[in-house]
């Protein structure tokens, strides 16, 4: 199974996709946009069995969840306390 990571922004979108152990296989950023979203399910054709995976900011989402969703994906809303320590972690002084 292919795991499809979102990361959620208000003009753009950025999907990592990585594989059982966690290899990473592509990335894909596109505009927040009907026609990013195209794209996405464009992108998502390349893989067998996935997961999408996205941090609950729905006021970001909404458009792109239902997209998803619409299309037959599997969608896990994933709460942004479990994203913390992921942001802290990956920021740089300066």
């Amino acid at each position: 199974m292919t795991v499809i990571g979102i990361d959620a922004h208000k003009n753009w979108h950025t999907l990592v996709a990585v594989d059982e152990v966690g290899k990473r296989i592509d990335v894909l950023t596109v505009e927040a946009r009907a026609a990013g979203h195209q794209k996405i399910m464009a992108w998502l054709e390349q893989f067998d069995g996935v997961c999408i995976a996205v941090e609950d900011c729905r006021h970001l989402t909404r458009r792109l969840e239902a997209d998803l969703l619409d299309t037959g994906h599997k969608v896990v809303r994933v709460h942004t306390r479990l994203m913390a320590g992921m942001r802290r972690s990956g920021r740089e002084l300066g």
